[in-house]
């Protein structure tokens, strides 16, 4: 072999070490960049607004606490009208069944949704064997679940019971166990609905009769309005006033931001006389919990068309404050 032979074999076999060499370097993956989760929305843990549902009461001490000899149906229902700033909770429980029961109520929840909640009410002695009583709930074991819309749970309270005739309970203990609750609408600002609740007679003045009847201060007269709003303009009944007739009043008025005005009156024949109701004023408006707060007056007025009174007018007039009116779903 030539000396340029030899040269040519020796490159050609250092190209070829090299090429090996370069061949076995092993070679890096590419990385793939991890993506960023995307944050996930805080929940609203609001609890502002209506809330409808129902409970099963247990009565452990008394178990025939609906009677002298029945217990209570399982299914009771009853509502929660809620405004919540920031941990803060104000409002108004209506029990609604077998025991009628209202309350402004107050408490907490926290960012779990743990919710505490405390209120009651009293009444004075009323008419024959009415003793003075009042209700109180003693604890409130309910969550908020943000993620279903619900509340869940169970509460308790205690109460003045009728139980039968003259007989009272005055401490009963009721367990509400199996709380289930839903949004039953939102604060809103139109009126339209069924308003449930009390009004307490503050001043009567009678004008031909010698006395008021049912005396001033009486307290807890059962008060049902239904009303519907077109525009500003309202229309609807009134149950319950005057206190002693179950008539529905017929009423209109208008809504204004949060105030309502309404007037009404209603007439007929009765023995020896025309009969007229009349309400004179209606002064209300509604809080940030949506409660009607204020009062209202009317007139009973009697004009005797027979009779050595024929031609005279006799009335008694009625002042009265609302109490615990709220719009309830039923």
């Amino acid at each position: 072999m030539t000396m340029n032979g030899a040269r040519l074999t020796s490159l050609l076999a250092l190209l070829f070490a090299v090429s090996c060499s370069e061949s076995r370097t092993p070679v890096s993956p590419t990385s793939t960049p991890t993506p960023t989760p995307t944050p996930t929305p805080p929940i609203a843990r609001s609890v502002s607004g209506t809330w409808t549902g129902t409970y099963t009461p247990v009565c452990p001490n008394s178990p025939n606490c609906a009677s002298v000899v029945m217990a209570p149906s399982p299914t009771q229902p009853f509502a929660l009208v809620l405004r919540q700033e920031g941990q803060m909770i104000t409002g108004q429980i209506n029990l609604s069944g077998w025991m009628p029961r209202v309350a402004t109520v107050s408490g907490t929840i926290d960012d779990s949704g743990a919710m505490t909640l405390q209120g009651g009410d009293s009444w004075p002695a009323g008419d024959f064997c009415t003793p003075a009583g009042g209700w109180r709930m003693t604890g409130w074991n309910g969550r908020f679940d943000a993620r279903n819309g619900s509340i869940a749970g169970d509460f308790t309270f205690v109460t003045q019971k009728r139980i039968s005739s003259c007989y009272y309970e005055q401490s009963l203990l009721v367990n509400a166990t199996a709380m289930s609750m839903r949004p039953g609408g939102i604060l809103d600002t139109t009126v339209s609905g069924h308003w449930q609740g009390l009004y307490a007679i503050r001043k009567c003045t009678p004008v031909g009769w010698n006395i008021c009847t049912p005396f001033a201060d009486a307290d807890d007269v059962t008060l049902n309005l239904d009303l519907t709003q077109s525009g500003s303009q309202l229309t609807g009944t009134i149950v319950g006033v005057p206190f002693s007739n179950l008539a529905p009043l017929p009423v209109t008025g208008t809504a204004n931001g949060s105030t309502v005005n309404l007037s009404g009156s209603r007439s007929e024949d009765v023995s020896s006389a025309r009969h007229t109701i009349r309400l004179t004023s209606w002064s209300v408006t509604i809080d940030a919990v949506g409660r009607m707060q204020g009062g209202f007056s009317y007139i009973d007025e009697v004009v005797w068309t027979s009779g050595s009174n024929a031609g005279m007018t006799w009335s008694t007039s009625y002042d009265a404050d609302l109490k615990y009116v709220v719009r309830v779903p039923w």
